[in-house]
């Protein structure tokens, strides 16, 4: 009987055509384009560009339902109120319930996915939130069945926020990571903008209704998209996705493809709340995390403050006050496409500098510098023109200016954090929303006497990120190599040349 060392290893990849690269130049994507060789190694993802964008544009059209679902509920709060019989208060509570499930489950959708899979939650989490706008439609004027499905609204729309970016991280490798992460970002920053503008122009010509029955079709017309054209991307799972590579982009979907695993995949182990915790003990995950709640909360300040202002300083009917939002949307366009690719060049600059051509992950912190240093400058410039009744397009160039900072930095930190431990790019995404959501309900409560202040430590923030980051991501990495030391014997003699799957805390080998 022959031992486990002598057991012959078969190639995890079959042996196959995939591109090399020529001196000098390299392919616009690392799917299967140009010269091929025998020998070359698997390439990070065997997806061709163009359908890399395909599936871009699909999660990034996802990722925007979800705060539209949010905000577009804002300008029909009057007439539900008056509709359901209850307090102002109480209808606002819907609101209330919303942000704070929008906070708390994309934990779970986060932690399942790196597990489970991408595809199964995409389509169970849609499916919950397009139900929940089809019995609005249709339901009685009662409180309590509204405050239980917009619970559910929140709970499906919110799934995207993570694994979205797990999604990127299985298809775009950290080189051209950020770029793809500044178009995903389109979805959730655009959405509060654009909510409140779709839902007054619906409650201005039909019912309240309508605007539940929106959400319905728009979501499951994005249902149907993914269900039939978004591919299973867990690299846990089906590895660089060449199992996927020459099958049709519509397909009939499947959700139990796999394929071998390269060595060095990590595989999650079943999820846990204990994992969270584990996280957040880790300063440069909470760091960043704080980093995106503080400017959060602060733009959110500028967009609860602006209506008011609008109206009654400067007599903006509702109509201009949603065509004032404009600014804040193109400049959040602009700013994450812009910060995207820079901070991918800079980062193929840094890989060229160094001798071994690694680039450690708090290089996309750098970055990160003019946004939060500009972004301030905007919240000062947005208050005191506010104070002294500047001229409107001194107020809305404000708003354009925290915009496109408060974009620049979130598309940097979404990747950082999609860099900063392997195999849980979703989780750690939403472990950014828990902090996110919340700090822009707690913003509305103080905002004129210390949001400037708390601005500012921001850019405290990303300075001890760049000097203290390596060194804590290196116990992180240490952790990580002494969970695979640990588990190692227990795997048998001459297991470990037979499955190198790289473990980490809270992780398994298939």
């Amino acid at each position: 009987m022959a031992t486990p060392s002598s057991v012959p290893l078969q190639p995890i990849y079959p042996l196959q055509k995939v591109p090399t690269i020529t001196i000098g130049h390299e392919p616009s994507s690392p799917g299967y384009h140009g010269h091929y060789s025998n020998y070359s190694s698997p390439p990070y993802t065997a997806f061709s560009d163009g359908r890399r964008k395909f599936l871009l544009a699909i999660i990034t059209a996802a990722a925007f339902l979800a705060p539209v679902a949010g905000n577009i509920y804002l300008p029909a709060l009057p007439q539900l109120s008056v509709d359901f019989r209850v307090s102002r208060v109480a209808i606002n509570a819907t609101v209330s319930i919303f942000m704070l499930v929008f906070a708390i489950a994309p934990l779970f959708w986060g932690a399942c996915a790196d597990f489970m899979g991408r595809k199964p939650l995409y389509t169970i989490s849609f499916l919950i939130f397009v139900l929940a706008n089809a019995i609005l439609i249709f339901i009685p004027a009662n409180y309590g069945a509204l405050f239980f499905l917009r619970i559910l609204q929140a709970t499906g729309a919110s799934s995207v926020a993570s694994l979205g970016a797990g999604t990127i991280a299985d298809m775009y490798e950290p080189k051209i990571r950020a770029g793809a992460i500044s178009i995903f970002m389109l979805g959730p920053q655009l959405g509060p903008v654009l909510g409140p503008v779709i839902g007054g122009a619906i409650i201005g010509g039909t019912s309240w209704r309508w605007i539940f029955g929106f959400l319905a079709i728009l979501g499951a017309a994005i249902w149907v998209w993914m269900l039939f054209c978004l591919p299973e991307t867990l690299r846990a799972k089906v590895g660089n996705s060449a199992i996927h590579a020459d099958k049709p982009w519509v397909a009939f979907p499947n959700f139990h493809a796999r394929a071998p695993i390269k060595p060095g995949t990590i595989i999650m182990k079943r999820p846990s709340a204990m994992n969270v915790f584990k996280l957040l003990k880790y300063p440069p995950i909470v760091l960043v995390s704080v980093n995106v709640a503080i400017l959060f909360g602060s733009y959110y300040c500028v967009a609860v403050t602006l209506p008011t202002r609008l109206r009654y300083e400067y007599h903006f009917s509702e109509t201009a006050i949603g065509v004032a939002y404009i600014p804040i949307g193109v400049s959040m366009i602009a700013g994450s496409l812009l910060s995207g690719r820079y901070s991918d060049w800079d980062h193929t600059r840094a890989q060229r500098a160094s001798p071994d051509g690694k680039v450690a992950p708090e290089n996309r912190i750098k970055s990160q510098l003019f946004g939060v240093v500009l972004f301030p400058v905007g919240i000062e410039l947005y208050g005191w023109s506010c104070y002294f009744a500047f001229h409107p397009a001194v107020v809305l160039t404000a708003t354009a200016v925290v915009g496109f900072s408060m974009s620049w930095v979130f598309a940097t930190n979404t990747t950082y954090m999609t860099l900063a431990k392997p195999g849980q790019a979703a989780t750690l995404v939403a472990i950014a929303s828990l902090f996110r959501n919340p700090a822009a309900s707690l913003a509305s409560l103080v905002i004129d006497p210390i949001v400037t202040k708390i601005d500012m430590s921001c850019i405290l923030i990303v300075i001890v990120l760049i000097w203290y980051g390596p060194g804590w991501r290196k116990n992180i990495e240490d952790e990580m190599a002494a969970e695979k030391a640990k588990a190692a014997p227990s795997m048998g003699a001459g297991a470990v040349g037979v499955s190198a799957v790289s473990l980490a805390p809270s992780t398994m080998q298939r």
